[in-house]
């Protein structure tokens, strides 16, 4: 080991000890009560100094399914990726997270592939417990990779970017009169899509498939997986859809444009617009 990086390893040592100091100092801070939910915030790139932009997941830190559309807009080197729950076992997240009767939820996937049901309240309140972190630590822009309507987050000075927010109004102005198909991840939201979508100029149909059933992210034309999204977005089409959007971070550019070469409409990725957003504010 040379001299170069036995001094990398050494500031990499201090700056976890430092980001460790801070925490507890933050915890130390907060007055412990029933409903505080403190999590420790040495996530997935701790090593790493805290970018100026940030993504910020429900789940864990954003895998596979949206790295490698990030990395097409983003620079590696400008992105720090945190997850809500990263370093909690499936026990905490339960005994954190786990939601009441006819409470809003969250449905998220942990990097196991397995899915979790989250209390929406809980959801927001520790995801404005990280934002503070995030912000304290010299981030500017913080990308929420996750849907939910987070009506209350704030923050000082931080720009919030919030694809809920943002891509009905942006589906909109593109689609026009046009009717919309949506494509969502699971049954259990869709009062919540319904709500999130109604300022469209047609009031949009609805199919519902997950992009987590796919294996790895990957999908074959022949296999199952991919005839039960051809068959959501087929019902669309029937229903009049002229324009397709898959609404949920696990679906990926091939799928969209699968879909496009087998119905023959515009397919729209909530997930690509906002990450060709979001690089504008970094370029």
């Amino acid at each position: 080991m040379n001299a170069s990086h036995r001094i990398n390893i050494a500031l990499a040592k201090d700056h976890n000890e430092s980001l460790e100091e801070d925490f507890q100092s933050h915890q130390q801070s907060v007055p412990l009560h029933e409903n505080t939910l403190l999590f420790h915030p040495l996530q997935t790139g701790a090593e790493q100094m805290m970018t100026t932009f940030a993504t910020l997941a429900i789940g864990q830190a954003p895998g596979g399914e949206i790295m490698p559309l990030l990395n097409e807009y983003i620079p590696t080197e400008n992105l720090t990726h945190v997850g809500l729950l990263d370093g909690l076992t499936r026990l905490e997240i339960e005994q954190y997270f786990a939601p009441t009767i006819d409470e809003p939820i969250v449905i998220s996937r942990l990097r196991d592939g397995s899915r979790v049901v989250l209390s929406s309240q809980r959801v927001e309140q520790a995801l404005q417990e990280k934002i503070n972190w995030m912000e304290e630590k010299g981030c500017e822009v913080i990308l929420l990779m996750c849907g939910g309507e987070f009506s209350g987050l704030q923050s000082q000075s931080v720009m919030l970017i919030n694809p809920d927010r943002l891509v009905p109004p942006l589906i909109d102005g593109i689609v026009g009169t046009n009717q919309v198909g949506i494509i969502v991840s699971d049954t259990e939201q869709m009062e919540q899509q319904v709500n999130k979508w109604k300022n469209l100029a047609k009031r949009p149909h609805f199919a519902v498939t997950s992009p987590y059933l796919f294996n790895e992210g990957e999908i074959e034309e022949s296999g199952a997986d991919g005839k039960r999204l051809r068959d959501a977005a087929l019902s669309l089409k029937a229903q009049g859809a002229e324009v397709v959007v898959l609404d949920c971070i696990g679906y990926e550019t091939h799928h969209g444009e699968m879909l496009e070469e087998y119905l023959q409409l515009p397919v729209l990725l909530s997930n690509t617009l906002v990450a060709r957003l979001a690089a504008e504010l970094i370029i």
